[in-house]
């Protein structure tokens, strides 16, 4: 198959690996005691907008808005998603 046909399939693992990596670290968050927690897994790095972005059109409203929440183990979900793409393409 060309490679320009494996991209959908790259995208998903990515997404598939950051999503796993980040349930896995909300977990490992929650499972360890209040001392012993690493800082980069109680508190994830947020990106995106704080407040949406509103659209008022008087007939139409439209609101826009994302956040992306990342962890050290989403970080390390996302390579894992990506050397699997790259070991068994």
């Amino acid at each position: 198959m060309a490679k320009g046909g494996r991209i959908p399939l790259f995208i998903v693992l990515v997404v598939l690996g950051g999503l796993i990596g980040t349930m896995l670290g909300e977990i490992i968050a929650r499972l360890l005691p209040p001392v012993s927690r690493v800082l980069a897994l109680d508190q994830p790095l947020k990106i995106g907008l704080v407040q949406p972005i509103q659209f008022n059109l008087e007939i139409l409203s439209i609101t826009l808005g994302f956040i992306i929440k990342f962890n050290v183990i989403t970080i390390l979900g996302i390579i894992a998603g990506i050397i699997f793409y790259y070991r068994y393409d």
